[in-house]
Formats: structure tokens, sequence, C-alpha cells
């Protein structure tokens, strides 16, 4: 059943309930009013009557004349009485609405009490004239009691008024009823196009959804109102922000983030897109835009990313952190011999200086010329080069094997080579360093043909637990710090680009060896 259907249902079952309940109750109450002041009536005209003292001395003379001009009187100027009959202690009429029943006995049998006892009360029942309400009341002469005065309002009268308001109260009921639903059914469909005429299951479906993007976004995001209010925030701009603040939702955001540029959007209504700002310590990207609705400013949203990891994990992904890295080992490794150069200078050991420059030269001639006679790529050649440099620094001896060949390839990119080995290798020193082993070895093999290239990379760390190997290379899985635990991943990525595969032995204690094979054509992998 849709939205609409079901709030004009439910608001016109409601209507109906309460139309009814309070009709019913108030009928009620009105009609036991009427009925109230109909006795009330009853027994003030029965008092009035036996209080008059011509009555009395009629009934006491047994002279009907006065009494009955009395009662004609009165029948004709009340309305809630239609009976008045009096009558003596026998029963005897000497006053009725009926003159020919003057004298005769008074019928109903309910005029006991009021002769036997002298008592003034209320009763219904049966008469000459039909079913009625009554009100008996003694009347008395010289302090005794000489006869008794009915009035009298026919019963009929009392439930024709209870049917006209029962007839009344369906009228009102019908008309309630039919403009209350027409404004239930206008007021349902107001809510619904309200709702842009979502269901509510769309609706808890769509903020769940919303819910879900904004936890799993890893841009932050965050949004304001007119009234420059927080009105949402996700967790990824609690964590780039550093916010402090537990409740940050309904508070202003000049509370929280005085120097915001969210505010100028808000104001102006003009975007702002790839913003550089600094808030604390923390390099930030942010685009702002402002949010219309109906052609008016509402509020304001802003995405935040942060600069600094972006940047890294774009050059992980790309691969130029590895050979930024690779440089920087180069780098090192120069200015160490530089230092060593200089010290002898200033120790004016100039023939060791010289040799030492000889010797730098010469080693350093030896390994371009080991790494060139065998990668004929110059980009992994460098490669290569700085992480000999990186695992030297750690202690570690790296060597390339003397079967190993790469020539440059036109199916397979060098950056992509470069993530793959470059990981690998890295992972290898890394491993070694960690567990502070002092005779570290890495062994690198590197071979193409026309449709293949093989990269393996065996060294004689730790090795990793069995039950870890299928973990390590998950993403996000890292045992170093600072590291987002992309690097195995990335590999893995990068080789099923090429119908590759990553494969890793290992045993506690024993080393590891990671085999990684580009494919040209069809996947030769697990033959």
């Amino acid at each position: 059943m849709r939205l609409y259907s079901k709030l004009w249902i439910m608001i016109t079952v409601l209507l109906i309930t309460t139309i009814l309940v309070s009709g019913s109750l108030v009928g009620r109450y009105e009609f036991n009013q009427a009925e109230q002041s109909i006795k009330r009536n009853l027994m003030n005209v029965a008092n009035t009557i036996a209080q008059n003292e011509s009555v009395q001395k009629g009934l006491e003379s047994k002279e009907s004349t006065y009494i009955q001009n009395y009662v004609d009187e009165l029948l004709g100027v009340l309305d809630d009485v239609e009976i008045i009959t009096v009558a003596d202690m026998d029963s005897i009429r000497y006053g009725h609405p009926n003159i020919d029943r003057l004298g005769q006995v008074f019928v109903g049998g309910d005029q006991d009490r009021v002769v036997s006892q002298g008592e003034s009360y209320l009763s219904i029942a049966t008469g000459t004239m039909g079913r009625s309400v009554r009100a008996f009341v003694p009347i008395y002469s010289n302090g005794k009691q000489v006869g008794f005065v009915m009035t009298a309002h026919m019963y009929n009268s009392v439930m024709a008024k209870q049917r006209q308001m029962e007839k009344n109260f369906s009228i009102y009921f019908f008309w309630g009823i039919l403009i209350g639903s027409l404004g239930a059914y206008f007021i349902s469909r107001d809510i619904k196009k309200s709702l842009l005429d979502l269901e509510p299951g769309e609706i808890v479906r769509l903020l769940r959804n919303q819910d879900a993007i904004l936890e799993t976004a890893r841009e932050g995001i965050l949004a304001i109102d007119s009234e420059e209010r927080i009105t949402l925030i996700n967790q990824s701009a609690i964590d780039i922000l550093k916010c402090q603040e537990s409740e940050i939702v309904g508070r202003p955001i000049l509370d929280i983030f005085p120097t915001t540029g969210l505010i100028r959007v808000l104001r102006t209504g003009q975007e702002e897109i790839g913003r550089e700002k600094v808030i604390g310590d923390t390099h930030i990207l942010a685009n702002r835009i402002p949010i219309f609705e109906n052609g008016e400013i509402i509020g304001a949203m802003a995405t935040i990313l942060d600069r600094t990891a972006f940047v890294k994990k774009a050059e992980e992904v790309t691969g130029v952190k590895i050979i930024i890295d690779a440089l920087r080992a180069n780098s090192h490794e120069f200015r160490n011999k530089l230092h060593v150069l200089l010290g002898l200078l200033q120790l004016e050991k100039f023939e060791k200086a010289k040799a030492f420059i000889r010797n730098v030269k010469s080693e350093n001639e030896n390994l371009h010329r080991m790494v060139s006679s065998k990668i004929k790529n110059p980009t992994i050649s460098a490669l290569l080069l700085g992480k000999y440099n990186r695992a030297q620094e750690e202690g570690i001896f790296l060597y390339l094997t003397e079967d190993s060949d790469l020539e440059s390839l036109d199916w397979c990119s060098d950056d992509d080579i470069i993530v793959v080995l470059g990981n690998l290798i890295e992972n290898a020193i890394e491993a070694i360093s960690k567990a502070r082993q002092k005779d570290g070895e890495i062994q690198i093999y590197i071979k193409n043909d026309e449709d293949q290239v093989t990269c393996q990379i065996i060294d004689n760390g730790p090795g990793i637990p069995e039950d870890k190997i299928d973990q390590v290379v998950k993403r996000g899985y890292t045992t170093k710090k600072g590291s987002s635990g992309i690097g195995l991943d990335l590999v893995k990525n990068v080789l099923k680009r090429y119908n590759g595969c990553l494969t890793l032995q290992s045993r506690q204690g024993e080393g590891t060896e990671a085999i990684a094979i580009f494919e040209r054509g069809e996947s030769s992998c697990g033959k």
C-alpha cells in the first residue's frame, strides 16, 4: 500500500473513531442533561401545585372546579409538562388533562408510596394517556395529607427527542467524515509530495545507503545549513581534520573550524574547487560547493582530502615512490662517500684519497657494467642500483644472478615492472632489516622471452608463517609502521592485468621466495 493511501485510511479511521466516541459521549451527556431537566421541571411544577392553597382546599372540600381550571392553565403554558393529575387519598382524580376522566381512579399503580408514605419521587409508568415519566408530590392542608399531584412528560416525547438527537448526530457525522476524509486525502498527498514522492521503504533504503556511502568514503564530507550549523560529517572528515569534539552535528561550524571557507561559499554562492589549506599539521585539498533549493542557498558542502596521504598513495600506485626511494638511496650513498673523501682530504691523506676515488670508480663501473649488461632497460637498471645501495645501508648483500636478462619490451610497461620488482625487493629488505639479521642476502633473477617476464626474489630472512602467507597479499595487511599495506595488493593487481600471477613460498626461519610472472598472451600460471 502506498504511503498516501495508508495515511488517508489511517487518518479517516482515526477521525471516524474519534467522532463516534466523542459523539456518543456528548450525545449521552446531552440526553441525560435533557432528561434530568425534564425531571427537575416535573418535580418543580408538582411542588408548586402542591403548595397552592386553592388546590389544597379544593381537595379538602372535594371541589374540582378550581383545580381543573388551574391544571388547564398550567398545561397551556408549560412545554415539558404534558400531564397534570390531582387526586385525593383514594386516588380519585380532581384535575386531569382530559376532563372526562375526572372523578375516576388514578391509573398506573405507582402512586402507593405518595399515598401511604407521603413521599415525593419520580417513576416511569403507563397511565390512561400512555407511558410517561412521572413526578409525585403529596398535598397537605392544615398539616394533614389530603391527596397528591402527579406531573408527567410522555415517554414517547423523551424518546422522540433522543431520536432527533441521533438523527442530528448522523447528519453531523456524515458531513464530518466527508470533510475529514477529503482533508485527510489532501494532507496525505501533501506529506507524500514533501517526501519527494518516496515511500517509507525507499526513504529507509536511501538513508542506509547514505550512511554506508558516508562511512566508506575515503574523502571527508562536511555539510552546513543556512544557519551555519553542521548538519553532516563523516568519519573520514573527523579523522582528516583531527576533531577533538565528540558531538559535532548541530553545532555552529565556526566553533569547531574557525578558519573554514564554507561560510564564504554559503554567503557568496560561488563554488571553490581544488583549494589547498593547512589545518594544524595536515595539508588538505578541499572542494566547496553551495547547496541550492528552488533557487535559494540552503547550505554548503565540502569534500576534503588529505593531500599528503593522497600524494603518498598516488606515488605507491604509480611506482614513483619506488623510484624516489631508489634515487634517495643513491644520493645517500654518494653523500657517505663524499664525507669519507672530505675526511681524507682534511687529514691530507692525498694518496689514500686518490686510491679511494679509484676504488669507488672501479666499484661503480663494475656494478653499472654488471647491471647494464643484463638489464637493457635504463629505468629498471636505476631501480636495481638504488635498491643495491639501499640494501648496503642495511648491511644486506643484494646481487643480480648471472643468468638474468631483460630487454626493453613494447608490451609490458616499465612502470608496471618497477611497481612489482620494487615492492618485492623492498619487502625482502624490510624483512631482513626488521629481524636485525647480520648475514642478510637477497638474490634477484629477472628474465624475459618473447611473451613472458619472470621476476624472482629470494631472501634468507625470517620467512613468513604458513598461516600468514594468504593474508600478506590482502590489501591493508602490513607489519611496517606507517605503511598503508597496499604493496603486494598492487603487485597482484598489476600482474592480473597481464594474465600473470604472484607466487610466495616461505617457511618461518628459512627465508622467502617470491616469483612474479608477466604474460603477454594466455596465462600459463598454475600449469
